[in-house]
């Protein structure tokens, strides 16, 4: 509990710089909303997800950090229950995951691309547990 609340606070301290970068924002907001999802703060985590949504939205694609940001909003809306947003952003997550995958011209990164990036492989697992195939 105590690394989690230390982790918060650091989060929250990294979003208040003013001249922090846009991608480094985003990051901070979908860590804090990890960290709250975990300190079962499903509302606030929710928050500060959609934070990050709309700093990916303006900026685009962020690598790696693109599948971390759809997966925490992913989660915090199962969290709070909010089955149709929940379905919508995991179609969008696996969505954008299989046209990154489809790109990687090497089978064996391609695999290892959505079974051992663990945010991958999570949005990879709530896909096929819910149905979503990308496509809704």
């Amino acid at each position: 509990q105590a690394s989690l609340e230390s982790a918060e606070s650091q989060a929250r301290e990294a979003l208040h710089g003013t001249n922090t970068a846009a991608t480094i924002r985003m990051h901070a907001h979908a860590q804090l909303a990890s960290v709250l999802l975990d300190l079962a703060r499903p509302e606030e985590a929710l928050e500060s997800a959609q934070e990050a949504g709309t700093i990916f939205g303006s900026i685009g694609q962020v690598g790696q950090a693109e599948s971390f940001v759809r997966l925490v909003i992913a989660e915090c809306h199962l969290r709070c229950d909010h089955k149709t947003q929940a379905r919508a952003a995991l179609a969008s997550a696996h969505a954008s995951l299989v046209i990154r995958f489809n790109r990687i011209e090497d089978s064996s990164l391609r695999l290892s691309f959505v079974e051992q990036v663990e945010e991958n492989a999570r949005i990879v697992q709530l896909a096929a547990e819910w149905g979503v195939n990308g496509e809704e």
